[in-house]
């Protein structure tokens, strides 16, 4: 209800409002929001139980793939 008195009261430069926001709400997601892509939820719950979630969101594990049967 308020986009509409402010549009009226200063016009156009009122969207730059909106597009600073989303702007910094863009930098803030892609630095501080830790990547689950890719992970089944237990991953994703050992992850977030860590106390670094960002540093175990990015650890490596290997995997030894054994031959049929073994």
């Amino acid at each position: 209800m308020t986009v509409s008195v402010a549009v009226a009261a200063v016009g156009w430069k009122f969207f730059i409002l909106y597009i600073v926001i989303d702007a910094v709400g863009a930098v803030v997601v892609y630095f501080f929001f830790i990547e689950t892509h890719g992970y089944n939820l237990e991953e994703i719950d050992r992850i977030f139980e860590a106390a670094n979630p960002v540093k175990e969101s990015l650890k490596k594990e290997k995997v030894l793939i054994v031959g049929a049967g073994d």
